[in-house]
């Protein structure tokens, strides 16, 4: 009894955020209990104060007081929400052994799931390989959770890597495993490596279900190969599996990718002779092809021909999931709401501007809790941009933050943003921007880019680096028209400095340079001569020498050549010439060899390099 009212004691201790007035009590009752001292380390790694439960643990520490697992399970699960690994790490590994406790599962799965959770891949391995340093041998489902996360995202990659891992451990996978790798390479569209990942469950001595298959299906369909995807629907009663309505509706989303409707009214028919009544997810298909292809008259007729004939599932999982993606909207609204959805859209593809304005304003003055997404008013303020009514993007976007359903978002204002500046209305564009900002909005990259070009059409560079200083600010990532713009403005004003640090910035990316953004890249070089450019020129070189150009060009060499012979770099040049004949397969043409004349030796012998023919091959 009093060992409880102790606890209690520690806990208003805890809760109020006094550790030195909890640990002088118990020091005052000469309390040496472990369950005395745990209320103070829950309550403080609950509300995620890692130094306060610290604090508690160095205290156990100096009074001998032997802290249980319980207390280092709290106390590492505070330090995982706060990210900090290093120092979960530490408690296992340095803490708990000089206590004397010894790390048990639970920690390492708590651990494990944190990493999973963040998609960390690294830390996961890290930390099955501490458990097995630690002789705790991970199971399966441990693996299994790591591998859906990955799956999910479809990066097949870190799901393969586990897997291999897992084998090493000595366990078997699990069906669920080796549906995850299916479900990996579905995501991305790998049909082969789906495939294989399907034999492999067979080599495991687990049979396919129905789901492994329409799996394998969607990612056929995920790439628009419906003729794979049939022939492959085809060939599953040999497997002793039979098509069912997820494969056919995979099998549509296919057509519907390459806009054959023809395709699609196939498989309806098809799904009509084995009796398979179509569902919602087979409306919305049929529906969306016919929308996209701006089709009213289609969109019209699927209505009223097949909502008669769409069976909404209404039962256990279905009914579950159906709540939980329309918000607790009946499942029949949905279906209203999709159907009007489509009709916009077809309007939209169509181009007729009035009618959908007036279709969504329609559903939205009929409902205010309305069903449409942002991107149904963003499709409509789109079409309202490029049909030049701005007045009427401007007025929806007002009606959107009156009712506040949808909000418009960053997208909605960079429409706007793109019609005042085609209308040559800077300040209007500059206001919007200005109230994005007001909003603690992040801007879209088009809306930097469109401004950022208005800036350089008018002149106007002190607004022009004022923007591009505030990039960072608002951490927002530039993007290849962004730096096209950014060395543009900088070789006409001769900003050497600019140029460096934007080039240099351009060579950290990872990914191979655009012919594009090379072009502009040795424009400006060649055009702002300064020998202060000479070392990221260099690095420019290597950098094309690790990772070629991507969509190469004559013109991006040519230009690139004649940068290189302005700063006097013949070996530069032949570094290029062998990329542009060898690597891109691209004839020199005269204004190539004129741009190298200035180093003779080179000239001559590529003078002499075949040339592609040109015009007729006779």
């Amino acid at each position: 009894q009093l060992g409880r009212r102790v606890a209690v004691l520690m806990r208003a201790f805890a809760e109020a955020n006094d550790i030195p007035g909890g640990l002088e009590t118990l020091h005052e009752l000469g309390v040496r209990a472990q369950s005395a001292y745990d209320p103070l380390v829950s309550v403080r790694a609950r509300v995620g104060d890692t130094e306060g439960a610290s604090r508690v643990l160095d205290a156990m520490r100096s009074r001998k007081v032997a802290p249980s697992h319980g207390t280092y399970l709290k106390l590492v699960t505070a330090h995982l929400e706060r990210g900090d690994f290093g120092a979960a790490h530490r408690i296992v590994e340095q803490d708990m052994p000089q206590a004397g406790v010894v790390p048990a599962r639970t920690i390492f799965s708590t651990m494990l799931r944190s990493a999973v959770n963040r998609k960390d891949l690294r830390f996961a391995m890290d930390v099955v390989s501490r458990m097995l340093k630690a002789g705790v041998q991970p199971d399966e489902g441990m693996f299994s959770m790591m591998i859906k996360t990955h799956a999910d995202a479809g990066d097949v990659p870190k799901s393969r890597a586990i897997v291999e891992l897992l084998r090493q451990t000595g366990l078997k996978p699990s069906r669920e495993t080796l549906k995850h790798m299916i479900r990996a390479n579905s995501v991305i569209g790998d049909a082969a490596e789906a495939v294989n990942a399907l034999e492999d469950m067979k080599k495991h001595g687990v049979e396919p279900c129905i789901e492994c298959h329409n799996m394998v299906v969607h990612a056929f369909a995920v790439n628009g190969d419906a003729e794979a995807a049939k022939l492959y629907i085809n060939q599953m009663p040999r497997a002793g599996v039979f098509p069912d309505l997820v494969s056919y509706n995979s099998l549509m989303s296919a057509y519907a990718r390459r806009n054959d409707s023809s395709g699609l009214e196939g498989v309806l028919q098809e799904m009509q002779e084995r009796s398979l009544v179509p569902d919602s997810s087979t409306y919305k298909i049929v529906l969306g092809l016919h929308a996209s292809s701006g089709n009213v008259q289609n969109v019209v007729d699927t209505i009223e021909g097949m909502r008669s004939k769409v069976v909404v599932r209404a039962g256990g999982t279905d009914a579950a999931l159906n709540r939980s993606l329309t918000g607790g909207r009946d499942a029949a609204d949905v279906i209203r709401s999709e159907e009007q959805a489509a009709l916009i859209r077809a309007y939209v593809a169509s181009g007729d501007v009035e009618k959908a304005v007036a279709a969504l304003l329609w559903r939205d003055d009929e409902d205010e809790d309305c069903a449409f997404d942002i991107r149904i008013y963003n499709r409509v303020l789109g079409l309202q941009v490029r049909k030049g009514d701005v007045a009427g993007a401007a007025k929806l976007i007002r009606r959107m933050e009156e009712r506040r359903s949808p909000l418009p978002n960053a997208a909605s204002y960079s429409f706007l943003i793109a019609g005042y500046l085609r209308a040559e209305e800077l300040p209007r564009a500059e206001g919007i921007f200005e109230r994005m900002l007001g909003l603690s909005m992040k801007p879209s990259i088009l809306s930097v880019n469109a401004l950022l070009r208005e800036y350089a059409k008018q002149g106007r560079r002190d607004k022009f680096r004022k923007l591009e200083a505030s990039l960072k600010t608002m951490a927002i990532q530039p993007d290849e028209v962004t730096y096209v713009t950014l060395l543009q403005e900088q070789r006409r004003s001769g900003d050497v400095d600019g140029l460096i640090v934007t080039v240099t910035e351009i060579l950290q990316m990872k990914a191979p340079i655009d012919a594009r953004l090379a072009t502009a890249i040795f424009y400006a070089f060649r055009d702002v001569f300064d020998e202060r450019l000479e070392p990221v020129l260099a690095s420019a070189l290597k950098h094309l020498e690790e990772r070629p150009w991507q969509n190469p060009d004559r013109h991006a060499y040519n230009i690139a050549l004649e940068c290189f012979a302005k700063y006097g770099k013949e070996r530069a040049c032949e570094v290029l010439m062998h990329h542009m004949i060898n690597d891109a397969k691209i004839s020199p043409t005269g204004r190539t060899l004129q741009a190298i004349e200035g180093f003779p030796s080179l000239a001559r012998r590529f003078r002499r390099a075949p040339r592609r023919s040109r015009g007729n091959p006779s």
